[in-house]
């Protein structure tokens, strides 16, 4: 168990990792209450501050919420505090026995919905995720129903970023002209990501 001034995250309870950083669960200290611990690797402090940001000011019903910022002073780096989903990703549940062959309708219309709202959202205001593919949408239940959202904003771009051509992302998700590098990242490049995820359901 590691511990910052208000948080703690168990370090054998891994929820996903990256290249940038591995996620853990955690708890806050006085309250109890459940979240995902994002502990950040020191060279990617670029990318995580730029993922920071645009969890602050992008508030969507859809979009994973955005705790707070916390310092591990010990070891010099940074914790993302984030919304915790218990169920995980759509990739979580398209590794159960039941959705061998897909999703059941009710989930697959579900993530249609949910996800088709945030890229509108995302679209209206010139950003581009990047990376929208089935681990990158999380899975909450409220009131019986499931609940999307999409996470992981770490290299997501605005449409003012000066030609951003760099190749992130997975490959198998991305527009062929990004991939290829004969276009910027651009929101077109989410909806064609977002149509190879919804075949893969």
């Amino acid at each position: 168990v590691y511990q910052s001034a208000r948080y703690i995250y168990y370090q054998d309870v891994v929820l996903g990792s990256g290249g940038t950083s591995t996620v853990h669960l955690g708890r806050h200290r006085t309250s109890g209450k459940e979240v995902a611990v994002k502990v950040l690797k020191p060279d990617s402090l670029e990318y995580s501050m730029k993922e920071v940001e645009h969890l602050r000011r992008l508030k969507h019903y859809n979009i994973v919420g955005f705790c707070e910022i916390e310092d591990d002073k010990s070891r010099r780096i940074k914790w993302i505090i984030l919304e915790w989903s218990k169920i995980g990703s759509v990739d979580n549940l398209l590794f159960l026995p039941e959705n061998k062959f897909g999703l059941c309708e009710e989930d697959l219309l579900g993530v249609m919905r949910d996800m088709a709202e945030v890229l509108r959202f995302l679209s209206d205001c010139n950003v581009t995720h990047g990376d929208v593919k089935p681990k990158n949408i999380l899975v909450y239940l409220e009131n019986y129903h499931k609940i999307f959202k999409l996470a992981d904003f770490g290299i997501s771009s605005q449409a003012t970023d000066e030609q951003h051509r760099r190749l992130e992302g997975t490959p198998e998700y991305m527009h062929p002209k990004i991939l290829q590098r004969q276009s910027p990242v651009a929101p077109f490049g989410d909806l064609w990501s977002f149509g190879v995820t919804m075949l893969q359901c």
